[in-house]
């Protein structure tokens, strides 16, 4: 699927979302496209751990492509797994 699925292209970001009157045709979307737009939320914010994550140091060393900072540190940070281990105290 490719909806609420974040996609680098060159230094733009691009997150495609179904359209909200899609919900017209099939009801059963509702919670799936508003779970999409609420995910928009987490996109417009960096992650809080960002600044001491090793990803971090990893990239600024060059050690790291920038597509993984930018998808993931400055993206959808909610889906990195280093994020939910340091949410979680595991780290």
């Amino acid at each position: 699927e490719v909806y609420c699925k974040i996609f680098l292209a060159t230094d733009k970001k691009i997150f495609p979302l179904q359209h909200p009157a899609a919900v017209l045709h099939d009801n059963s979307l509702k919670e799936k496209i508003i779970k999409n737009y609420c995910k928009m939320r987490v996109l417009l914010i960096d992650c809080k751990w960002y600044q001491m994550c090793p990803m971090k140091v990893f990239y600024e060393k060059g050690k790291l492509n920038k597509k993984w900072v930018e998808l993931y540190c400055k993206g959808d940070w909610e889906s990195c797994i280093r994020y939910q281990m340091e949410e979680r105290g595991q780290v």
